[in-house]
């Protein structure tokens, strides 16, 4: 699903798109997750297919977890420049997914995993955020 919204986004096949495809599939991805995930709107079975937002943070836990599991191994997130690398890094958090026994999207709990020292998780920023609004 992530792969059309970025193709109509871009208003172009999937072969021609300027802004890069993992940038386009992190933004919708994100957005996404909060209204779906965290505000759990849209339609039925919508968060079973979600899959975490891909970062560095992501990517450095999970090959801290599964050193072996290149698939995810995509290096920054601009790298991601076709869909089917996107795919090959989203079968590899299916695999994460499977083995943590967990959803797709809570495989995001890696990303602390792969923070160095002193960084905080994305997560805490949008906590504290969230906690001002309301």
């Amino acid at each position: 699903e992530t792969e059309a919204l970025c193709c109509r986004a871009n208003g172009l096949r999937p072969e021609v798109v300027p802004f890069p495809v993992g940038w386009s599939a992190k933004l919708i991805n994100v957005f996404l997750k909060t209204t779906s995930y965290v505000g759990n709107l849209g339609r039925a079975g919508l968060r079973d297919v979600l899959h975490p937002p891909l970062d560095n943070g992501l990517r450095a836990g999970l090959l801290k977890r599964f050193p072996g599991l290149d698939s995810v191994n995509f290096g920054r997130i601009k790298d991601i420049t076709d869909y089917e690398k996107y795919r090959t890094v989203i079968e590899g958090c299916c695999a994460a997914a499977k083995e943590l026994s967990c959803s797709l999207i809570e495989v995001e709990q890696l990303a602390g995993l792969g923070l160095r020292d002193g960084e905080s998780p994305p997560g805490e920023l949008v906590i504290k955020v969230c906690q001002n609004v309301r």
